[in-house]
């Protein structure tokens, strides 16, 4: 049993040109309805720029991404397949998080004097723990993670809660983020992706 979410237009008679299946670590049929969702919704970002069309076919323990025409590269479709957990903690404190992607309300990503931002506003809560930390450490480091891995460091420069500003990212991880965040979170650990190239396999 399976359910095809979306097909986008400029499909025709293209043929397959990457396939990439997600196998997740456990789910249920409602995470793997939702995670369908999000990933159409991350993909149907990069249309104008990667690709022609694709397909998202969700079966009962993974999912398999079909790409028509120019398909994104391999890591760009791994970057974006992936779970998705953003978080800022102090650097002497990585497993106190400040913030994580749960929290954000808002994001956009915009270019600066120092390469590109994330420009964010999150919920009350995590407002209020920024505001917390801030004024009791200026002059501390946070540090901004993505899926477990260091993306940057800022260190304090005064008093902020539910609005502000990560930087030290360069284009592509800024607009990374910003797709991945206003898509969510996929709702549970990925497993594995297997990427084919059906065209190449047969021309």
């Amino acid at each position: 049993m399976f359910a095809m979410l979306g097909l986008l237009s400029g499909c025709g008679p293209k043929p397959v040109s990457t396939s990439a299946t997600i196998h997740f670590e456990t789910s249920t049929p409602e995470e793997m309805a939702l995670a369908g969702s999000i990933l159409k919704a991350r993909f149907d970002e990069l249309t104008p720029t990667y690709f022609s069309s694709f397909t998202v076919v969700v079966h009962e323990k993974d999912i398999v991404l079909e790409f028509r025409g120019v398909a994104p590269a391999d890591e760009v479709i791994r970057e974006y397949a992936s779970q998705g957990i953003f978080r800022i903690y102090a650097a002497n404190s990585p497993l106190i998080w400040l913030v994580t992607d749960r929290d954000v309300q808002r994001v956009n990503a915009l270019a600066s004097e120092n390469g590109f931002v994330l420009d964010m506003s999150v919920n009350e809560s995590a407002g209020q723990r920024l505001q917390t930390y801030t004024s009791r450490n200026v002059g501390r480091v946070l540090v901004t993670s993505w899926n477990g891995k260091e993306q940057s460091r800022a260190t304090v420069q005064g008093v902020f809660s539910r609005q502000f500003q990560t930087t030290g990212l360069d284009r592509e991880t800024a607009l990374r983020m910003r797709i991945m965040l206003e898509s969510g979170r996929l709702p549970m650990a990925v497993r594995e992706i297997d990427l084919v190239h059906p065209a190449s396999a047969t021309g």
